[in-house]
């Protein structure tokens, strides 16, 4: 009898660890699509009450993101790094936002590169491992003043990433969207997806601009991502 018993309640619970793997109702998929905000911060004009007020939006959002900020901006505008929550992203864009490509000597690129990196650094009192190139142009150079600047991830192109493994630099696919194109409402009737996306935004747009779009995305079946999420990364370690 008690053989019987024990063989029941064996199947019974068979029968449940099975129903708890398949069903949605026990163990829900995530469906939602992640998105990363991307902010270029390489024009001066309304800086820092831009930096600011946008910081000051998200955060009362809990929304994370991305900022990508030049070397020279990063030293007039501090606030611009150090207002915006710990849980976002830093990365560089040169020192002087000037075209890599423009550059025939590679020790002037390299120093472009290095004083970016060392001023973001500086003014947010971290170490940035994230990079991305001025007008997403390169040569092929560019994994190169990477890796001698310590940098591992490199989002300057619009369909791919690139992150450092194994003493070299490996392509992901990365789907990026300008917040100024209505293409980015597709977004919204993507139930799954499993490249993330990125939507980038500049400061040549107002905040005003910027807080209502991302007030409409954040209605939408996605979940905000930094680029070290995306890339399973740590790409900024703060002191």
């Amino acid at each position: 009898m008690r053989i019987i018993l024990g063989a029941v309640i064996a199947t019974s619970l068979l029968i449940f660890v099975g129903v708890l793997v398949i069903s949605p109702v026990f163990y829900p998929a995530d469906n939602s699509v992640p998105v990363m905000l991307s902010f270029n911060i390489h024009e001066q004009s309304n800086l820092p009450n831009w930096c600011e007020d946008l910081s000051a939006f998200l955060h009362s959002k809990n929304i994370k993101a991305t900022i990508f900020i030049t070397g020279e901006l990063a030293e007039k505008y501090p606030t611009c790094i150090t207002s915006f929550p710990k849980s976002f992203d830093v990365g560089s864009q040169t020192f002087s936002y000037v075209q890599l490509t423009e550059i025939s000597d590679y020790s002037i690129q390299l120093e472009e590169v290095n004083k970016g990196k060392l001023a973001v650094d500086k003014a947010g009192n971290l170490d940035s491992k994230l990079f991305k190139a001025p007008y997403g142009i390169t040569d092929d150079n560019i994994h190169s003043l990477l890796t001698r600047n310590s940098i591992l991830a490199d989002f300057s192109y619009p369909n791919q990433y690139n992150k450092y493994h194994n003493e070299q630099f490996l392509k992901f696919d990365l789907l990026t969207y300008d917040s100024q194109n209505n293409s980015i409402y597709s977004l919204q009737n993507i139930e799954s997806n499993d490249i993330p996306v990125q939507i980038e935004f500049d400061t040549f747009m107002s905040t005003n601009e910027v807080t209502e779009i991302i007030s409409e995305i954040n209605s939408w079946n996605i979940k905000f991502v930094t680029a070290s999420e995306i890339s399973n990364m740590d790409l900024t370690k703060r002191n």
